[in-house]
């Protein structure tokens, strides 16, 4: 506990930067963070026998995040486009098997895809970037303390043993407590849709979480790397972060229709 706390305090000053700064230092932290990602998540699948393409993936992460696109995700289509028929001629020519293509294409849209909304929810607002963490950090923290004090029921043991019902339900009472407090100081107009967005974004988190934790079982790792003293590897850390940054893009999205 002590070595993960004094890796977020070394982090944190990096992570307020990034996202104050913004412009290109959001874009190269966000390309960074998931090339990182892609290189772990890929080498998990490794271990059993699933080659994707990295180089491939490395290439369209970076045509994807790096450049000034008008709207990024305007050049989506055209991108997944090369990649599918890339790892379609790999498959055609024995090159790669139909598990290799597959993981290379969930990858993308995992990893690059989802953490791109970091990018345009930072563009198009600074008050609701942080609710992408504020969902995730809030979630997470508040559901380690509730399911330390109060954690009696497993929620999932064959995905999570350590996860209880009682600390998910901590996790979002915590979620939407500072989501609220938040919307309320900082656009009022909105609490009413950031109350109900919290909840849902909470429950969000905890899947990102889960999911990220199913392919670990399933793959028989423990992390995804040891980049992160006391975390684990970037992917172990920002699980959660890659389903709330979509879904606070939607909440952000539904804010300026009202």
């Amino acid at each position: 506990m002590k070595v993960r706390i004094i890796s977020a305090l070394v982090l944190l000053p990096i992570f307020f930067f990034v996202i104050i700064y913004g412009g290109l230092v959001t874009k190269l932290a966000v390309l960074i963070i998931a090339l990182i990602s892609i290189k772990e998540f890929t080498n998990a699948f490794a271990a059993s026998g699933i080659k994707p393409t990295n180089a491939i993936l490395y290439i369209i992460t970076i045509l994807f995040l790096v450049p000034s696109w008008q709207n990024i995700w305007s050049v989506l289509p055209v991108l997944l486009f090369i990649l599918v028929v890339g790892e379609s001629i790999l498959l055609i020519f024995g090159k790669k098997t139909v598990e290799d293509i597959s993981v290379s294409i969930l990858t993308f849209v995992y990893i690059t895809v989802a953490l791109s909304s970091v990018i345009v929810v930072r563009e198009a607002s600074f008050d609701f970037i942080w609710y992408i963490f504020i969902f995730a950090w809030a979630t997470d923290t508040c559901a380690y303390f509730a399911g330390f004090a109060f954690g009696k029921h497993k929620l999932m043991p064959k995905v999570s043993p350590k996860k209880t019902i009682e600390g998910a339900i901590g996790g979002i009472i915590g979620c939407i407590i500072i989501s609220t407090v938040y919307a309320y100081f900082v656009h009022p107009e909105y609490i009413l849709l950031i109350g109900i967005s919290s909840l849902i974004g909470s429950v969000i988190s905890q899947a990102g979480d889960l999911f990220a934790s199913s392919f670990k079982r399933k793959l028989g790792v423990k992390d995804y790397g040891n980049l992160i003293p006391g975390h684990g590897g970037m992917l172990d850390r920002i699980d959660s972060i890659i389903f709330t940054a979509p879904f606070t893009y939607i909440v952000m999205f539904i804010a300026k229709l009202i």
